[in-house]
């Protein structure tokens, strides 16, 4: 019984911590997301057209993910911040790879419409 007991309170240590680091992750990215719109960054929805026109955050702009390496100058220049979201964050994480290989420097993953709307 005492081995139960401590592999339960190791378990509960590490999703405390695990809760504890996704946290604090989190807001690290609040912040690095306010610091990109108050410098006037690029907000880049990597869904499609269709997912776009049917509500987006203001002044977005869309290129699709499937698009998005054959249309890098649109985007300026390589130093421009550039904030990516798409519905839940997984074409967006997609779309920053893309980017930074591509050689943007201030590039964030916004997730999505609504964890943006929640910044302002």
């Amino acid at each position: 019984m005492n081995d139960l007991r401590v592999v339960f309170a190791f378990a509960l240590m590490l999703f405390s911590a695990w809760l504890f680091y996704k946290r604090w992750k989190h807001m690290g990215n609040k912040m690095v997301l306010r610091e990109f719109m108050e410098q006037g960054a690029i907000v880049l929805d990597v869904r499609d057209a269709d997912e776009f026109s049917g509500r987006h955050f203001r002044n977005a702009i869309n290129i699709p993910l499937a698009a998005l390496s054959s249309r890098l100058t649109e985007l300026g220049e390589k130093n421009t911040p550039i904030i990516v979201y798409c519905s839940s964050g997984m074409r967006s994480r997609r779309a920053r790879t893309i980017l930074i290989e591509a050689g943007f420097s201030h590039v964030e993953n916004g997730i999505n419409a609504a964890h943006l709307d929640a910044l302002r």
